[in-house]
């Protein structure tokens, strides 16, 4: 059997990534597509252990996902961050490093919502001070990473970002200045890799187009 493709898609909220995907899987077909949504903490694996964990434990101790006082609180204990940081790494580390694999050597075609660059970018701005993208075990993740036949970035002004951001409802959405680091540090990725950037401010027509494009090139 040979080997699936996996296309992923990176880079801001509200810059079209979702809208690209389903036409994508829609393509592919649902016996053969396979999408991943990935977010640092929030993957499959750590999301169940953390309902476990909840449904153990009194409400006030294990707040709910989502900014939050309490949440907070519980951060600024070093031992509580060092737990999350290796749990979420380690189950990164089986939901991309893993899984992909097992399912682009099953002839899966993967499409990945979301990679590692994503969840480096939330863990620069969400742990400053920690520095856990230089930790062994970030190291590692990297090293076991399935490489993609395209990596797509998706990128449209902050101000943009913002106002689909509104109309989408986002439960928890990033500031103007959180948005503006975020778009530095996609720019920056896509400088020093073989990304594909993409205009996410044009018609969904001509954003597939590019898509398609790339995808071709890239076979």
């Amino acid at each position: 059997m040979s080997r699936g493709k996996l296309w992923v898609f990176s880079g801001l909220d509200g810059a079209g990534k979702t809208t690209q995907i389903d036409l994508l899987l829609k393509e592919i077909g649902q016996r053969k597509g396979r999408r991943l949504w990935t977010r640092v903490g929030y993957t499959p694996g750590f999301s169940t252990l953390k309902s476990l964990i909840r449904a153990l434990s009194r409400a006030e101790y294990v707040p709910k996902s989502g900014h939050s006082a309490a949440r907070t609180q519980m951060f600024r204990s070093p031992w509580v961050k060092r737990v999350w940081l290796t749990l979420s790494m380690l189950d990164l580390f089986l939901y991309l490093g893993v899984w992909a694999r097992i399912l682009l050597l099953a002839g899966r075609e993967v499409v990945a919502d979301r990679w590692f660059i994503d969840s480096e970018i939330d863990l620069s701005l969400n742990f400053p001070d920690d520095h856990p993208e230089k930790s062994v075990l970030w190291r590692l993740i990297l090293r076991v990473l399935p490489e993609p036949n395209a990596h797509f970035v998706f990128l449209i002004e902050v101000d943009e970002s913002l106002r689909r951001s509104q109309l989408k409802q986002e439960p928890f959405p990033d500031s103007k200045a959180v948005l503006l680091q975020r778009y530095t540090l996609y720019r920056e990725f896509i400088a020093n890799s073989n990304a594909i950037e993409i205009d996410g401010s044009q018609s969904i027509e001509l954003v597939r187009r590019d898509v398609e494009v790339s995808q071709q090139e890239s076979i």
